[in-house]
């Protein structure tokens, strides 16, 4: 994911309350996704008691998949909320520096434009006036510690809408393993340790920001299957699809309930999951 350039009015626009619906409604799928993964261990262990042939042991392989994908499921949604929450706290920051700028913009007479850049309006100095000198003087100085805040606060947005876009485009891959085996593991470690380690940095907890890591090696294809009518039905019976997944809205301004955004021409952010 391409770092983008936030402007004034893209980052005043920004909601978090949004951030919090979708952090909410990410932690009610963790919870869904733990409930009916319990259901099904304790399936899985009693099933041996009252059920046996062939047809038992494929019902125990279509379970043990069931349980695979649930607890990733689980992992995943908790990485979402955490991202998401760090996304909230980030931006909140951004907005609080920009407030603060747009302040200093009108106490001193300058003008902040959209993309963060500040001018001088014009000045009636008299000429050849000492008084006049040092007054543009301090209008330069003035515009110069202005422009510094300005360009923080919009740096800080973006490095915000990166990383947690990036974390989100991550997790959105992730719920689409199958197999909990190695691989599988390892990718979902990573994410559940990014999101935890954004939400430290954005949550102003400690950490550094680094730049984000290569994309795992795990993916939706990898040793999976398509999920069949059965699959659906079972999980239907469950709550789990028949819950759905989070929708997704724009990602810097209202992810009310998202799980991951992708830049396309146009309009900055669009959902990879409809509603």
């Amino acid at each position: 994911m391409e770092r983008q350039h936030i402007t004034v009015g893209e980052l005043e626009d920004v909601r978090p309350e949004s951030w919090s619906r979708a952090a909410a409604e990410w932690g009610d799928l963790a919870a869904a996704a733990t409930d009916a993964r319990d259901h099904v261990q304790n399936v899985l262990l009693k099933l041996p008691f009252v059920w046996a042939g062939p047809a038992a042991m494929m019902a125990r392989i279509q379970l043990s998949l069931l349980h695979d994908e649930l607890t990733i499921a689980h992992r995943e949604s908790k990485a979402a909320v955490a991202t998401l929450e760090a996304g909230k706290s980030g931006f909140e920051l951004a907005r609080t520096w920009l407030d603060e700028a747009q302040e200093m913009a009108r106490s001193k007479d300058l003008t902040l434009h959209d993309s963060g850049g500040v001018t001088i309006p014009e000045r009636d100095y008299p000429p050849n006036d000492l008084d006049s000198a040092g007054a543009a003087r301090q209008d330069q100085e003035n515009a110069d510690s202005l422009l510094t805040r300005a360009t923080a606060a919009l740096s800080y947005a973006a490095d915000v809408n990166e990383h947690t876009g990036y974390e989100l485009e991550r997790i959105k891959k992730a719920v689409a393993y199958t197999v909990l085996d190695d691989q599988t593991e390892s990718a979902v470690k990573a994410d559940t340790e990014g999101a935890k380690n954004l939400n430290r940095v954005f949550s102003g907890a400690g950490g550094v920001l680094l730049p984000p890591p290569a994309p795992d090696e795990g993916s939706g294809d990898y040793n999976t299957r398509e999920a069949t009518d059965e699959d659906r039905a079972v999980k239907n019976k469950m709550g789990f699809f028949a819950m759905g997944p989070p929708r997704c809205s724009a990602a810097l301004s209202r992810p009310s309930t998202c799980c991951t955004t992708s830049p396309t021409p146009g309009n900055r952010w669009t959902s990879m999951w409809t509603h």
